[in-house]
């Protein structure tokens, strides 16, 4: 199935990439004008620094176009990145008992753009503002800053956590209460270093382990035992 998420642009960037780089673009100009004022040995190394952060922050905020194949009673991977944890938690804010967690981490080189990991409607979405502790750290789901989506699929309650790392310091969601997603739709971003936390019914069999690297709309997390 071809990706037709609404909040695609027709350019291979994430969906609040123009403010952000507009803002940086700003700065970059005054670091040049400085330099043509001061003729500075300190403001041309300071000018020539920008033009590798430049070619980084293009990179972070790709967002490359994927051929999603839903399957029955299959969970796609909500994000890009290395899987933290697999296990059987007890989630009280939104499930309200026990629930399949999926941790994974993304460093600064993985894609940031979430996507759904089933079909479903968009029950609630909660900021908690929190920290900003390493987000491989076990306290980080709890104590930092995050967002929660809470989904009704066909397979259950869906809560996915995009978590602020140390160096994140914005999670965004583009999605709305009561929207219904498509299963891989772009839903969010999270800059810099992050990390998701994906929890599903406890009935849900894991299809990934500790160690293994995911990418969202692709991968192939967890599915229906039942099934």
């Amino acid at each position: 199935m071809k990706d037709h998420s609404p909040s695609r642009l027709r350019w291979p960037f994430a969906r609040d990439t123009g403010s952000f780089l507009a803002s940086w673009s700003a700065s970059c100009i005054l670091a040049f004008l400085f330099w043509v004022w001061t003729r500075s040995p300190l403001a041309l190394g300071s000018m020539l620094m920008i033009v590798p952060i430049t070619l980084l922050l293009f990179y972070f905020f790709r967002d490359p176009e994927r051929n999603i194949e839903p399957k029955d009673h299959l969970v796609l991977s909500a994000c890009d990145g290395t899987v933290m944890e697999v296990e059987t938690v007890r989630e009280e804010d939104h499930l309200q008992g026990q629930a399949l967690r999926i941790s994974v981490f993304l460093s600064i080189f993985n894609v940031h753009v979430q996507r759904a990991p089933l079909a479903g409607q968009v029950l609630q979405i909660e900021h908690h503002p929190g920290r900003f502790l390493f987000a491989f750290r076990q306290k980080a789901a709890q104590e930092n800053d995050r967002i929660d989506l809470l989904m009704r699929t066909s397979l259950g309650d869906v809560l996915v956590q995009q978590i602020a790392g140390a160096l994140a310091r914005r999670c965004v969601c583009y999605a709305r209460q009561n929207q219904s997603l498509a299963i891989g739709e772009r839903f969010g971003m999270i800059r810099f270093g992050s990390r998701v936390d994906l929890y599903l019914p406890e009935n849900m069999k894991p299809l990934v382990q500790k160690g293994d690297r995911v990418r969202a709309g692709i991968t192939a997390v967890a599915c229906c035992s039942d099934g």
